[in-house]
């Protein structure tokens, strides 16, 4: 009897859910709270997806000690290199005034590089092939002893960042080149940034599938952001190094690569919510005038950000606002029927921003009529939810009737027995 009990209980909190998705599908039917506001057409932009982080560290340092005197003149090591790439020979004394040789040879015992030993410190750049075993000979300079360290920073291992796309790593020695994978789930415009924490000179490249380079900037500082062609699928190659001069300062960066946030299409609209979700974000908009006239377009914050309005080919820039000129031009004339870019660029500052567009008196039956058209939508996409409210309903509403078919046949069965006082089931 119990177990019919909670079967009944089961089945009544099933057709409480059956109200609430039917009361639900009801409010679903109803119009749009306060219906449409003539002329004020905002328009929310849903911000981009939120990614993963991920930091990669140097590999630990191979070390090698030594001294030199008048019984010991030079010593050699063995290095071997786990994968081919850039790796970078220093060798240093105990004291300023010593000073030491050190020599690079292949397998083959060609020489690679040796330093002048007329430094405290010197230091070698030197591409090794892979699992090959090098030797590296120091010498001591004419003259008094010597103790000394040599060490060897090796190449990295490629990183996939296809599922981590904020990277932030380092380069530690000059000439170093990082690398990375990155497999594209759509295709289309990817943006890549690369944010250094210094002023440092960089150079970035991006490979295809065929080894083929299909981007590259060389010698850029500061904030990088540009926007590349992909395919969904393919695997592409990335990689960051310093320029060539060797007085370039190193240090960290944070790089990032992902899907451009796409154009969005404002025309109507009299206000725009729209985000920047990293530094170097630049959002795009077209417009298409509904008539001949003057129109305004202000971002709040008020010149919180740099934007740029452009005709339709691109080129011809018509308005222009920035956070540094007093000046700033935020009204301009348009043409009906013409398209036009509007170009949001992220300066200091993270977050939300909004977009207001002050259209011409002549354009307020356009406006109406798209505000019409808009609540028309929203009313069509609240009938599609209420139909599949319904048919849920309708499902829950059958598997109720299987449950109570249940109860009706276990029912019969405990008719039959006999409950003693304590409730127990007695013969």
């Amino acid at each position: 009897m119990r177990v019919g009990r909670l079967i009944s209980c089961f089945c009544g909190s099933l057709l409480s859910i059956a109200v609430v998705l039917s009361n639900a599908a009801v409010s679903a039917g109803e119009e749009a709270p306060g219906g449409y506001a003539s002329a004020v057409n905002p328009l929310e932009i849903a911000p981009l997806p939120e990614v993963s982080e991920v930091s990669i560290e140097e590999e630990a340092a191979v070390e090698f000690e030594g001294a030199l005197d008048s019984e010991k003149e030079q010593e050699i090591f063995s290095f071997t290199s786990k994968r081919s790439g850039a790796y970078n020979f220093s060798i240093s004394t105990k004291d300023s005034d010593q000073s030491v040789y050190m020599y690079i040879q292949d397998p083959s015992g060609e020489e690679l590089a040796a330093t002048s030993g007329s430094s405290h410190t010197e230091n070698k750049t030197v591409l090794l092939d892979v699992e090959k075993t090098y030797t590296i000979l120091v010498k001591k300079e004419d003259g008094g002893a010597a103790e000394f360290k040599v060490t060897v920073l090796s190449q990295k291992p490629v990183a996939d960042i296809s599922d981590n796309r904020i990277v932030k790593d380092q380069i530690v020695f000059s000439k170093q080149c990082n690398y990375y994978t990155y497999t594209p789930e759509t295709s289309g415009s990817h943006s890549l940034i690369l944010l250094p924490s210094s002023s440092s000179l960089f150079g970035v490249y991006v490979w295809d599938e065929k080894k083929e380079l299909v981007f590259q900037r060389e010698n850029d500082f500061g904030i990088l952001p540009v926007e590349i062609s992909l395919e969904a699928g393919k695997a592409y190659m990335i990689s960051i190094t310093t320029a060539l001069y060797p007085y370039e300062e190193l240090g960290a960066y944070s790089f990032q690569v992902g899907p451009a946030k796409p154009r969005v299409d404002i025309s109507g609209y009299t206000s725009v919510q729209d985000k920047f979700d990293y530094r170097g974000q630049k959002n795009t908009y077209s417009f298409t005038a509904p008539c001949d006239g003057t129109y305004e377009f202000t971002c709040d914050p008020e010149y919180k950000y740099l934007y740029h309005m452009y005709t339709e080919d691109e080129h011809e820039m018509i308005l222009q606002c920035t956070n540094l000129a007093e000046e700033s031009n935020t009204v301009c004339n348009l043409e009906e029927g013409k398209q036009y870019y509007l170009e949001i660029n992220q300066s200091d500052d993270m977050g939300d921003y909004k977009i207001n567009i002050s259209y011409p008196e002549n354009a307020q039956s356009y406006l109406d009529e798209f505000a019409r058209s808009g609540r028309a939508a929203y009313i069509a996409q609240l009938e599609s939810e209420n139909e599949a409210l319904m048919q849920e309903n309708e499902l829950i509403r059958k598997q109720n009737q299987r449950l109570l078919d249940i109860i009706d046949q276990f029912g019969i069965v405990v008719q039959e027995e006999l409950l003693d006082e304590t409730g127990e089931v007695t013969k």
